[in-house]
């Protein structure tokens, strides 16, 4: 498991040093046109690229790593504690985003994001059932919004409104198997670091902290697992959550980007109540680590 006092020394140094280029080279900076936008933009170093950079659509190849951990309640498992069960493992997918910087509802550098996620693969399963491979596919969404605001020395800095919802389907194989679906929305604020290298090179670092809600679990039988199977909807409590990330954007050309980012997500489910046949779905965590890599195009 990711050590999260590694994470958080990770994004301070990251932060210094993005801190320390920019005011050693803030003079250097030379930048593209905006034909997009007659409006005049501030000549501060940088700006012009990180708006450019800002304002594209992107596909990625996407590699995640998901570890999840389930939980004993001891007043619910004849006194077990600890772990009840693991999985994980890496699995491929794609992402696409969709992000622009603009005038928009009186602000001069308002932030537009929504992006998608699908990963498709397995993991390894330890736990109670005899079973020890996991399918899994894993949909999400994002929408984001804010303000850019231009700090100078080739910086900026967004703050935003996040919200999004996610899905996860686990398929249990083979003797005593099973099929589980977590569904979450969330909700939370972000911001987003940006230093413009030089005129074509972009380092971003996004912080986002939030609360998942409406979250559920609903299982069914498969053929060939645990039958008879009474399917069962577990209401999952919301908890905290937090993700950061670095992403690296170098422009080909006036409108090809080149793209590589590196996630960390970490949240939890809640315990829920007892179901009608008394059975309980208990509390976990999730640390999802993600690598992408990719192409967009800007205008």
């Amino acid at each position: 498991m990711i050590n999260q006092s590694k994470v958080t020394l990770f994004a301070i140094v990251a932060c210094i040093a993005m801190t320390l280029h920019g005011l050693a080279n803030a003079q250097t900076y030379q930048s593209y046109s905006l034909p997009w936008d007659p409006q005049p933009v501030p000549e501060w170093p940088g700006l012009r690229t990180i708006l450019r950079a800002d304002n594209q659509t992107s596909a990625s190849f996407v590699d995640t790593h998901l570890r999840y951990i389930e939980f004993y309640d001891p007043a619910r498992s004849s006194g077990s504690f600890g772990i009840a069960d693991t999985e994980k493992g890496w699995m491929p997918g794609a992402r696409i985003s969709v992000t622009t910087v603009g005038r928009g509802l009186g602000v001069r550098h308002m932030y537009f994001n929504l992006n998608g996620t699908w990963v498709n693969g397995s993991t390894v399963y330890w736990g109670g059932d005899p079973t020890s491979v996991d399918h899994d596919v894993i949909k999400s969404a994002e929408l984001r919004i804010g303000a850019l605001s231009p700090l100078g020395y080739g910086f900026a800095l967004t703050s935003y409104a996040g919200v999004g919802v996610r899905q996860w389907t686990r398929s249990l194989q083979g003797t005593g198997g099973y099929h589980e679906v977590y569904t979450n929305d969330y909700v939370g604020g972000g911001l987003l670091f940006q230093d413009a290298v030089d005129s074509r090179l972009v380092l971003s670092l996004d912080s986002f902290f939030g609360s998942t809600f409406n979250t559920r679990m609903n299982a069914s039988g498969i053929p060939g697992g645990a039958y008879p199977f009474t399917p069962e909807s577990y209401q999952l409590g919301k908890r905290f959550m937090y993700r950061i990330s670095g992403t690296v954007d170098y422009a080909l050309t006036k409108h090809l980007h080149l793209r590589f980012g590196a996630e960390y997500n970490r949240f939890r489910f809640g315990e829920s109540p007892l179901s009608p046949t008394l059975y309980y779905e208990p509390d976990s965590t999730s640390a999802v680590v993600t690598v992408d890599a990719g192409l967009g195009y800007g205008l």
